[in-house]
């Protein structure tokens, strides 16, 4: 019974520890962050053709976050993401 106890009780303290000490522990995912643009600063007309595409505010679909990123950089700020894939034809 006590070889018993002491399994419980190392369970318990390591799910109470585990938490701190891990390295995301238990927050909550970030759900469709924005963007990181800031790997494409230095290479802007340097994107691959892998079709992933990104919604912008202007409405229009960029087949890639590196083509969005680039006219990002281009417009000065005045397009934003909306979201990750293709944009609802009007």
């Amino acid at each position: 019974m006590s070889f018993f106890l002491i399994w419980i009780k190392a369970i318990f303290i390591i799910a109470l520890v585990f938490p701190h000490y891990s390295e995301t522990g238990f927050e909550p995912a970030e759900p469709h962050s924005f963007p990181k643009c800031a790997k494409y600063i230095s290479q802007p007309s340097t994107c691959q053709n892998n079709m992933d595409p990104v919604c912008a505010s202007n409405g229009k679909t960029y087949s890639t976050m590196c083509e969005f990123c680039s006219d990002l950089f281009r417009t000065g700020g005045a397009i934003a993401f909306r979201h990750y894939g293709e944009c609802p034809s009007a």
